[in-house]
């Protein structure tokens, strides 16, 4: 394997979040690194990751039971030690529990990312014999189309109400929150996720959630040149891993990470108008069954109109926040703004404009009719919206306030 040819998430325990830094250095920008300095964190965490690293020399003694914890956790995780100077006696209790190597940073510190990559090669190669083995033998990846599972005439008539109402939403974390439990109720799925664009990094993390831990949560992060985004962005339709077994070895290896990353068997696109705004990730379910096609397919259609509500919302935030970092500049200009819309009703009047025109403690004209404003300064506005007039540095006298502007 080349080197950066795959994404590996790896889990990184120290009591140095600093130390993160370092590591990721070592290894390069292949390995996206989990950071976490307690057991509770590695109950909640080990479980995105395929492999592990303790860092004995801030844990010492304490980095057995790191060990213990990660096994307990998923004994199929590789664990790798890092330190400098760490006794002997606790190294060779570690190998006894499952470490898989030790390195020293004084000493071999350049190898560490050749025995990361050899580690990861070998697990690698074990899951792809496994897959094919699995592709070899009779698929069980749905229930026969008599057997599936699916939804009463009641229950369909009952989403496509739900859909149509949560298009009318205004606030965007209560209307993701009531999808995600109409979903869990509805098909029992024991965890799910809304993950949306982060309109500064451009990265995707998890947004609304149920049923995943805030350390889980806040370890997402999603890049749309690679992996899940990427293959939807392109694709636009769901991916579950049945369907991952029969794609190509490496964009399926860097998809099930992001999977595992987000704990979802089924990913579902949020694309109402083309362009992936987000995606909704389903875990398993209750049961332990896996979701029919017909489930898949119904939560795929019910999604698009989920979608629209959210692009809406977010394009709802995004003017409201511009809105207030508009009224903020313009709360301190010194110059008077005033400005209108198409229906002739005030839409800016900043204090300093409320000043010159000597309306000091006078309620705000914000959603009066433009002929609240002293003549002629409403005239000139409304000869400037209906017949395209511009004024450029007029200088007019305003009889109502006895003044020049």
């Amino acid at each position: 394997m080349k080197r950066g040819q795959f994404m590996v998430n790896v889990l990184f325990v120290t009591h140095q979040e600093k130390r993160k830094e370092f590591l990721s250095h070592v290894l390069g920008p292949e390995y996206f690194i989990l950071t976490c300095d307690s057991e509770k964190k590695i109950d909640n965490l080990v479980r995105l990751v395929d492999l592990a690293i303790v860092d004995f020399s801030f844990l010492e003694w304490e980095g057995l039971n790191v060990v213990d914890r990660v096994k307990q956790c998923d004994d199929s995780t590789v664990i790798l030690g890092v330190g400098r100077q760490v006794e002997k006696e606790i190294i060779e209790a570690a190998r006894k529990r499952g470490l898989a190597e030790y390195i020293d940073v004084d000493k071999n510190i350049n190898s560490l990312a050749l025995v990361v990559r050899e580690r990861m090669e070998k697990k690698m190669l074990i899951t792809r014999m496994e897959e094919e083995k699995l592709s070899r033998g009779p698929s069980h990846s749905f229930l026969s189309p008599d057997k599936e599972a699916t939804l009463s005439p009641e229950e369909c008539r009952f989403l496509e109400e739900m859909s149509r109402l949560l298009i009318h939403g205004y606030n965007l974390d209560e209307l993701m929150g009531f999808f995600l439990s109409l979903l869990n109720k509805m098909f029992g799925i024991s965890r799910l996720c809304i993950i949306l664009k982060d309109r500064v990094k451009k990265t995707y993390g998890i947004r609304a959630c149920l049923g995943i831990t805030e350390d889980a949560k806040e370890c997402v992060e999603l890049h749309p040149e690679r992996g899940l985004v990427k293959f939807l962005a392109r694709e636009g339709t769901v991916v579950t891993k049945e369907r991952l077994a029969k794609a190509d070895f490496k964009a399926a290896y860097e998809i099930r990470q992001d999977m595992k990353l987000i704990q979802s068997n089924v990913a579902v696109p949020l694309s109402p108008r083309g362009e992936l705004i987000g995606i909704l990730g389903l875990g398993p379910k209750i049961t332990g069954d896996k979701m029919s096609r017909r489930e898949i397919r119904q939560v795929f259609l019910f999604c698009n109109q989920v979608g629209l509500a959210i692009q809406n919302l977010l394009f709802y935030e995004e003017m409201y926040c511009q809105k207030r970092y508009i009224e903020s500049v313009l709360k301190d200009a010194t110059s008077g703004v005033i400005s209108i819309d198409a229906e002739q009703k005030i839409t800016t009047c900043n204090p300093r404009a409320q000043e010159v025109l000597n309306l000091g403690e006078s309620p705000s004209l914000i959603g009066k009719d433009i002929r609240r404003l002293p003549s002629p300064l409403g005239d000139i506005l409304f000869q400037t919206l209906t017949r395209g007039i511009l004024y450029g540095r007029k200088e007019v006298y305003v009889p109502g306030i006895k003044r020049w502007l």
